[in-house]
Parts: C-alpha cells; sequence; structure tokens
C-alpha cells in the first residue's frame, strides 16, 4: 500500500472484508465532533470542537483529526500538534468528563490553555498549524476523529475500528464520492446502531448519503455547525446555529433545551407569546431576536421544526390568541393603538417597550409592514361604522385646495399603505381604486367649477346720460 493510500482516510482496502461482519456495537464513542465553525467574522477564527459526553476522562495523545476531501489533512491532538511522521512533542490532552476542546487552525502550533465554562467543566484550547483555509471548508467537507492507540507516530488510517466519529456537510445536503461514509457504516466501527437510514452501507454504487446542509452558512455570518449528542448520520443530529466556542450548543427553537426538536417544544411555545426574550425558554423561542416573543417567530419555528425534527409540523395554533389591532392590549381597536403600530412597523422593540408583533400584524401574513397600517385603518373604520369620502379633501379641511396635493401625490405613488380614509378621499374619480387615473379627476376638484359670471354694474354716470340728465 502507497503512502498516498496509507493517508487517504478511506480504508477501501478493508471494507469488503468487514461487511460479512454483522455484529455492530452502541453507539459508545465518548469523543465526538460537537461543533464546526467555518464562518466566523473573520477566516482567521475558524475553529473546531471536541466534547467528552463520556463518564471517564479521555487522554487524546493518540488521537488524530483528519480533513477530507479538500485538503487531506492529518494531525495529532497534542499539546503541541504534529503531523503525521513526526515524533510526539509535547503531551497529549486530558479531556475530563463533560470538557470541550477548541482547535484553532493558522499556527504555529501549541499556545494550549484551559478555561472554565458555563455548564462548569473544562473547555481546553489548542492552535494547530494548518492554514484556515485549507479546512473546515463550508461548501462540502468531511471531518474525522481517530483513535490510533498503538500504532506509534505515523498510523495508516486505515482500519474503520479506529475512526472514532465523523461530521460531513455540503450545501446540497448529500455528500456523495471520495468520503469515509462506508469506513464509518463499517459494522465493526462502533460509531452508531444499525440500521440509520442515510448510512452508507456498501462501496457500490458510489457512497452517498445524508449530511448536514451548509448552504445557509454565509462568510462571516458566525454561524456554525453544531451536534446534538444523538447517534450520528441523519438529518436531525446536527443544525446551524450561532457559534458557541468551548460552551454548550443551542439549538434555534429548542425550548427545553434538550437539543432535539419535538412536541414539547410546540407546547412551550405559546406560554411565550407576547413575554420579553428572557433565558431560559422564552429566549430560544424569539427566533427573530427583536427581544420580544410574538407571532413573527412562529413561522421560523416551523421552518427549524422542518429541518430537525421527526415529527408532523405540529398544528398548535398560538397566535390565536392575540387580538388584531389592540396593540395597547386595553381590549379596544383604536386611536390610541396607533403609536404601538408604528413603534413595530418601525421596528423599534426596545427591552422593556411593550410592543406586540402579534397585534401589529393585523392582516395576518406573518409581517409587519406598510400592508398593516391599511388593514389597521380598515379595522378602526369598520368597528366605527360607515364615513363619508371627502372627494379630493386629503387634509379634511372642507376644502379641496393646494393644500391637499403634496398628501394626493403620495397616496398616488404608495397606495398599498394608504389608511382607508385616506384612499377613500383620493380616489377621485370613485372606481375604488387609488392609482394615475385619480389625477385628473382630482385637477377638477382642485381647480372647481369656473366661477360665475359678475354681476354688470352700470356706471351712474352714464346712467344718467341715458336719460338724458345734464
Amino acid at each position: 500500500m502507497s503512502g498516498v493510500e496509507r493517508k487517504s482516510c478511506l480504508a477501501l482496502a478493508l471494507w469488503l472484508s468487514w461487511l460479512a461482519v454483522s455484529a455492530r456495537a452502541a453507539d459508545t464513542s465518548p469523543i465526538v465532533v460537537n461543533e464546526a465553525s467555518m464562518t466566523p467574522q473573520s477566516p482567521a477564527l475558524k475553529f473546531l470542537e471536541l466534547y467528552n459526553r463520556g463518564p471517564d476522562p479521555v487522554d487524546l495523545h493518540d488521537w488524530w483529526i483528519c480533513d477530507q476531501p479538500t485538503a487531506s489533512i492529518y494531525m495529532r491532538l497534542l499539546q503541541v500538534p504534529t503531523f503525521p511522521g513526526q515524533p510526539a512533542a509535547g503531551p497529549g490532552i486530558v479531556l475530563g468528563p463533560g470538557d470541550f476542546l477548541v482547535i484553532h487552525f493558522g499556527g504555529p502550533s501549541g499556545n494550549y490553555m484551559t478555561r472554565a465554562n458555563g455548564s462548569g467543566t473544562t473547555t481546553h484550547q489548542v492552535v494547530m498549524g494548518i492554514p484556515a483555509s485549507l479546512i473546515l471548508v463550508s461548501s462540502a467537507t468531511n471531518i474525522s476523529i481517530w483513535d490510533e492507540s498503538g500504532l506509534g507516530d505515523d498510523p495508516t488510517f486505515d482500519l474503520p475500528l479506529k475512526i472514532r466519529d465523523l461530521a460531513a456537510w455540503s450545501t446540497t445536503g448529500v455528500f456523495v464520492g471520495r468520503n469515509r461514509t462506508c469506513v464509518a457504516s463499517d459494522p465493526l466501527a462502533g460509531l452508531w446502531p444499525p440500521p440509520i437510514v442515510g448510512d452508507c452501507v456498501n462501496a457500490v454504487p458510489t457512497p452517498e448519503f445524508v449530511a448536514v446542509n451548509s448552504s445557509s452558512l454565509l462568510p462571516m455570518s458566525n454561524l456554525s455547525i453544531n451536534y446534538n449528542g444523538r447517534s450520528a448520520n441523519d438529518p436531525s443530529d446536527y443544525f446551524i446555529a450561532l457559534a458557541t466556542e468551548g460552551e454548550r450548543n443551542v439549538m434555534p427553537g429548542d425550548l427545553d433545551d434538550d437539543l432535539d426538536m419535538d412536541n414539547d417544544d410546540a407546547a412551550l411555545f405559546p406560554g411565550c407569546l407576547n413575554q420579553p426574550a428572557d433565558p431560559p425558554i422564552c429566549s430560544r423561542a424569539d427566533l427573530d431576536l427583536s427581544g420580544t416573543v410574538d407571532c413573527l417567530d412562529w413561522p421560523i419555528f416551523l421552518e427549524k421544526w422542518a429541518l430537525y425534527a421527526t415529527l408532523p409540523i405540529p398544528e398548535l395554533p398560538p397566535c390565536e390568541g392575540c387580538t388584531r389591532g389592540d396593540l395597547n392590549s386595553d381590549g379596544f381597536i383604536d386611536g390610541l393603538d396607533a403609536q404601538g403600530l408604528s413603534d413595530a412597523l418601525c421596528m423599534e422593540v426596545v427591552t422593556g417597550r411593550d410592543v406586540n408583533a402579534c397585534a401589529a400584524d393585523v392582516n395576518t401574513d406573518g409581517m409587519v409592514d406598510c400592508l398593516d397600517v391599511a388593514a389597521f385603518s380598515l379595522l378602526v373604520l369598520e368597528l366605527a361604522g360607515p364615513q363619508p369620502c371627502l372627494g379630493g379633501d386629503m387634509n379634511a379641511d372642507g376644502l379641496t385646495d393646494g393644500l391637499d396635493i403634496q398628501p394626493f401625490l403620495a397616496a398616488i405613488l404608495a397606495p398599498a399603505c394608504l389608511e382607508a380614509q385616506a384612499a377613500c378621499n383620493a380616489d377621485a374619480n370613485h372606481d375604488d381604486r387609488v392609482d394615475l387615473d385619480d389625477v385628473g379627476p382630482f385637477v377638477v376638484l382642485l381647480l372647481g367649477p369656473p366661477p360665475p359670471p359678475a354681476p354688470r354694474v352700470i356706471p351712474l354716470i352714464k346712467s344718467a346720460a341715458l336719460h338724458g340728465a345734464p
């Protein structure tokens, strides 16, 4: 076997021989790829995070990471990491139960340090001398960790039993071709219990399996791929969220914080409606990060549900308790709600301000925009009873004159955002639409009918002359 083949991480030479073995171990690997941050605010801040989910400390002295297929990079997990063929230049990193290891890239290798984290365990940090541009490519790659204990400084990466975890991603959600999924799915690899939908269980045709879809990993978005802690290699095992370097992962929409989207989360959502996004539960329900949990968060919740949940979409109507248009929650829909609508429309959501975006979505299209202004006005007019149209008198001062020109032009330019009374007044041709056809009739109203002729006045002197006066 050539050196390239030995370093390929594919292990296809032994694959067929392992297929005949039917036994498969439970998902017991203590060290897992917990997070991969590929789109930080600076490319130099990329990191890979490992996590010890087991009950015992693990010495990573003989563990390696392998990045494939973009760069075919293999490096040993030491306090001063080394490449294959190089002697172990430093001690291994010991991860206690619940500890994290954050691996930064860019070098020089080393700079090992530890810190406490929010979970009460230890976050270990180390730098690997691998250029950030060559590793953790967001478009398509996979990365694995191997326990090569007893194989010295130059392992072969060709024993399926030595691979301990694998994460893969692509923009299509399907990873095809040169990857280690067949190795990872080996009956003796000891990674995942059988069978799992999406596992590669044979090498013909070309291996492909379901991976996390990384199409939303935009540059500098600080989004990362996170592991939920269950058995790997199905769509719900990995999710995309804001990077949490060296801390517990947070799944968007996971209200009960069990790294799973299920009916428990859907049942908790209504209780957070119209509440400030305070931790712990309601902060994870504020999916649009507005500071308040409202009905605008519900469509995003359903979007996450479709990505990560394995259950039917919940039919809970969490927004039915919202009174559309009652922005100040006083039980009435009137002019006093206009300021709240203006606040919600302008997105002036400030901690402590009671802006009810659920009530502001008056036309129930899932968005707060100028269309809700017209819907709010119609609702108020409907409740107030019919109102007369004023025929071009845009400022309702009893006259159609020059003061009405500017508001009329504004109405023509943005008819969708007009309040109902203003739309009625601007509809100069009475066709129930506000458009350019109203300009001519408005001009007629503006100019008004021609003035009546002035009464004829005969001068007194001429009148006298006509009667022969001297």
